[in-house]
This record gives C-alpha cells, structure tokens and sequence, in this order.
C-alpha cells in the first residue's frame, strides 16, 4: 500500500512538472526534478512511467537526437487538485474579458486552457448562482467610446515582446499628413490603454 501511494504521488508530480506544447522536458530533467523532492527513481522507471501516463493523459513526446521530450498537448484541458471551483472561474473570464488586451500573445495562448475551463464550468446548464453574475456586471468607460485602430496580430507581438525585454523596437509611424512613414527606432517604456 505504501509504495503504491509513492507511485501515485511520484506520478502526479511528475505530470505537474511537464509544459504544456511548444515546452517540452526531458526524462533526465524529470528524473532530478523529482529527485530533488525527495523521489529516488531512475530514468528508466521515468521512461516507464511516462509511456503509461500517455495512455491516460493528452501526453506526447517528439524525439530530439537520443532523446524524448514530453509535453502536455497545446489543446489539453487543465486539470487541477482541487479543481477550478466556481469563484475561480468567474475571475479567469473577467480576465479573458478585460484583460486579454493587455497581455502578450504568449500568455494569453498559455492561459487559454484556463479560459476554455472556466468557460465550461459556467455555462448556464450546470446552474452555478456564479455562472450569471458575467450578465450582471459591465465596466463602463468615464468618457464616449473610442475604438482603436486595428493592429496586426504581428505588429502587436513585437511591440509586446520589445516591450517585455526592454528592447529597442524599429518601426515606421504613419503621420497624419501624407508623407511616407520612414523608420524609427524606438524604445517602448510602457503601454497605456483606454478602457473602453
């Protein structure tokens, strides 16, 4: 019985410490991962392991010289001990609301599972008092409406990414007046954005 309760917790924390897709992690990794919380386990019974996790759980592998690297697959559904009650579900959608804007591309892909979860978890026919309250809250902007200009998806992960590592971004700004926009290196110390 006690080895079975250390496979099990072995198990489950080896499945926490696996990325979701493009991360990836080697059985080596997991293997001093695991071993610096107190599993001793060779990568053999990690190799072991992994294949019979894969049978349960959207696990994959792709082989990079003599090695596999696991992952979770980009689309599996998050499962959490406890799991996703309610409350929790209602804050990831004010956020997937409001805030999706303000983050980067790369966070809002990692946080999407989450997304998708608190979503299912408060559709109407699963009654939650929690799942209506979305209907019955609106942030309303101070001033008229403006609607932003469009920006490529491209554009937007540039800027965020020079803006996340400090980086000097080079870019051409339209003017108002009709001269061609020449580029300009610029360095981005903030974002600010009107709530609409």
């Amino acid at each position: 019985m006690k080895e079975a309760k250390e496979t099990i917790l072995r198990q489950w924390s080896m499945l926490r410490k696996i990325p979701r897709h493009p991360g990836s992690v080697g059985t080596r990794e997991l293997r001093d991962k695991l071993q610096d919380e107190g599993f001793l386990i060779d990568v053999r019974t990690i190799q072991r392991d992994l294949e019979k996790l894969s049978s349960l759980f959207p696990l994959s592998c792709e082989t990079r010289g003599k090695a596999n690297r696991w992952f979770w697959m980009e689309e599996a559904t998050v499962m959490d001990l406890p799991g996703m009650e309610p409350a929790t579900a209602v804050a990831f959608r004010l956020a997937e609301e409001y805030l999706a804007p303000l983050l980067p591309n790369a966070t809002i892909r990692h946080l999407e599972p989450h997304f998708r979860r608190a979503r299912e978890i408060l559709k109407p026919e699963r009654g939650t008092r929690l799942g209506v309250w979305l209907n019955k809250v609106l942030v309303i902007a101070a001033g008229p409406a403006l609607t932003p200009p469009p920006v490529k998806p491209e554009v937007q992960e540039a800027v965020y990414r020079a803006l996340l590592e400090d980086r000097q971004l080079v870019c051409s700004i339209a003017a108002r007046t009709p001269s061609s926009p020449s580029p300009t290196r610029s360095t981005r110390l903030a974002s600010c954005f009107v709530m609409e």
